[in-house]
């Protein structure tokens, strides 16, 4: 028998990632922090990746997301002292830009609607 249960927060599991194309629609949590270090195979550097916790919309768990450069500089340049923490957006990851290094990205804050209820007809 399965057991039926929602998730409250995964421990230790790996960053929720990007697939092109794809939209995330997200809280923030937490503001940005540096992510668990990791030692880059080509150049042998050892990088801490910047992460931040989010609530996903799609599921409302709660989930540690990759803030690329373009992410992280959309967030902090417009929404200074971290008052991006608490607010929605909607996210969708591109290609590599023909002759840039960075994927591109748009940034939507936006507003998720609450469930309209019907009221049942006596």
């Amino acid at each position: 028998m399965a057991v039926a249960y929602n998730l409250k927060k995964t421990l230790g599991g790996s960053l929720w990632k990007w697939i092109d194309g794809e939209e995330k629609v997200f809280t923030v949590v937490g503001p940005i922090r540096a992510g668990k270090s990791v030692t880059n195979p080509r150049s042998g550097i050892a990088k801490a990746p910047d992460v931040m916790t989010v609530l996903d919309a799609a599921d409302a768990n709660e989930k540690d997301i990759l803030v690329g450069a373009v992410l992280r500089s959309s967030l902090t340049e417009n929404y200074p002292d971290d008052s991006y923490v608490g607010l929605t957006f909607a996210c969708t990851q591109g290609a590599v830009k023909p002759g840039t290094r960075y994927k591109t990205m748009t940034v939507a804050e936006v507003e998720i609607e609450a469930p309209t209820t019907k009221k049942a007809k006596k």
